[in-house]
């Protein structure tokens, strides 16, 4: 991809996500409001029903009927989670405009350390409902709940990690860091733009909806992150040199287990459950989406001669492959928890996000620049 194509779709993104964070922070404000007061005017709930129905939003399943009280006894909690996370996300498209970033630097480090204190009194928020809710009151059970402490603990420690990269001058790191918290604080209003979609197309109940845009969003968070920090890298890469080699003896190690680890699950899954599912069937879609996508970069890489895109396009291809290993092990130690059919919902929600979430994190480690370079 050539600077120019990379600098207008990298301007063309930061737009389209400044528009739904503007769009989505004072509706998503104003819904917690109505847990304090009947008067607040709804505008999200009037909005989701415009575009899917009073059924999906109303009816059966729905958000408003399964989840009311839990919300109405964690309001605080939650409000201070919501306000402080809209906050966030807004003053996060700020620091990623580009040229306000340069012109007013120590504008952007007072920023930063404002929202290093907003998202950990957000998670905090979100945390506290999570420990007050528990995984039985969770809209969608055991998987939605384990994968929103993984969004707390994934945004809590990527802001961390963002602040000491600074504070060490590595902005490399900083910057691939704060990518992925921003991803992360992303999940509410892209789930919301799911929801839409999901319940505007479909006659599913709200509870479904929420479940498989949960599930797109946990498997391709850490993609999209690792999209943004190829499209904003403008570092100068050395050519290949002629004896590289992109995958060693190591790596091809842990492929084979993980094609191994592949055939595992599906193995265990014929035995356990022996029926092809909607969720199966998204599962699937998705990997095998993701799969063609990273090994299409890969060899894009390759012929464009980037050895820093090379070298961290192998890290994230490795990840993909142990997380059919991790997900085999979390499958069988939730079984002892729940279903054999709810583990397999459960680890599908965490352990591809958890396993792409350490690649990435391997990636931001490896953009450190030694002192004297």
């Amino acid at each position: 991809m050539n600077l120019i194509l990379k600098r207008n779709l990298a301007k063309f993104s930061w737009l389209l996500i400044l528009l739904l964070c503007l769009v989505f922070g004072p509706l998503a404000m104003e819904n917690f409001v109505h847990f304090f007061t009947a008067d607040a005017p709804r505008l999200w709930l009037h909005l989701f029903t415009w575009v899917a129905g009073e059924h999906h939003t109303m009816g059966p399943g729905s958000e408003e009927v399964l989840q009311h009280t839990v919300y109405m006894n964690s309001r605080v909690s939650m409000l201070i989670h919501t306000v402080a996370g809209v906050t966030a996300i807004i003053l996060f498209a700020l620091q990623f405009y580009t040229p306000f970033r340069k012109k007013y630097p120590d504008i952007h480090r007072t920023i930063g350390k404002v929202l290093f204190t907003i998202v950990f009194i957000s998670m905090m928020g979100s945390m506290s409902f999570l420990i007050a809710t528990g995984p039985q009151k969770s809209f969608d059970g055991l998987p939605f709940y384990l994968q929103l402490w993984l969004l707390a603990l994934g945004t809590l420690f990527s802001i961390t990690l963002g602040a000491i990269a600074i504070s060490k001058k590595q902005i490399k790191m900083h910057q691939a860091a704060m990518i992925f918290c921003f991803t992360l604080l992303l999940s509410a209003p892209v789930l919301r733009v799911e929801w839409l979609f999901i319940g505007g197309f479909t006659h599913v109940t709200h509870q479904v909806s929420n479940f498989f845009s949960a599930l797109i969003f946990g498997y391709l968070a850490v993609p999209s992150a690792i999209a943004a920090t190829r499209i904003t890298d403008f570092r100068k890469s050395t050519s290949l040199p002629a004896d590289f080699t992109v995958f060693k003896a190591i790596d091809r190690l842990i492929m084979a287990v993980g094609i191994l680890a592949t055939v595992l699950v599906g193995v265990k899954y014929a035995i356990d459950i022996g029926v092809v599912t909607a969720v199966t069937l998204c599962l699937i879609i998705i990997a095998t989406g993701t799969f063609l996508a990273y090994f299409a970069a890969l060899i894009a890489s390759i012929r464009a001669k980037n050895e820093i895109a090379v070298k961290e396009w192998r890290i994230h291809i490795l990840a993909y492959f142990i997380s059919p290993i991790v997900f085999l092990v979390f499958w069988q130690i939730l079984c002892y928890f729940t279903s054999s059919y709810g583990a397999f919902e459960a680890a599908s929600f965490t352990a591809p996000a958890l396993t792409f979430a350490t690649g990435y994190l391997l990636m931001a480690l490896n953009r450190k620049v030694n002192r004297g370079q």
